[in-house]
């Protein structure tokens, strides 16, 4: 859903490179967030077997109950460090995100 809020529009093999999942689970992912009315598929106009996904009204709307909560769990759990551990840790993903680019 993350993907899908700041890439409307996205392919499923979109979805898969931006979170580092296989497709397969994607897929599955994908699929049970359209039967529950969260995703809405677009047919390619140039190529029938690619869809254009994006969130449905429903589906922005429990995102956005979903982004609030996170943010909140966010703040609390940052809450326990000095703003020096924080930057620690910002420069460790960093350096991790960018080994994993690397491969």
């Amino acid at each position: 859903m993350v993907v899908l809020a700041s890439h409307a529009g996205c392919a499923a093999t979109d979805v898969a490179e931006h979170t580092g999942l296989d497709k397969m689970s994607v897929s599955r992912a994908l699929a049970g967030l359209e039967k529950r009315g969260r995703i809405q598929r677009d047919a390619d106009a140039r190529d029938q077997r690619r869809s254009h996904l994006k969130l449905t009204a429903a589906g922005k709307k429990l995102f956005t109950t979903i982004g609030i909560k996170a943010t909140e769990r966010e703040a609390l759990l940052f809450a326990a460090l000095t703003p020096a551990e924080l930057t620690g840790i910002s420069t460790t993903l960093d350096k991790l995100i960018d080994a994993v680019n690397a491969l």
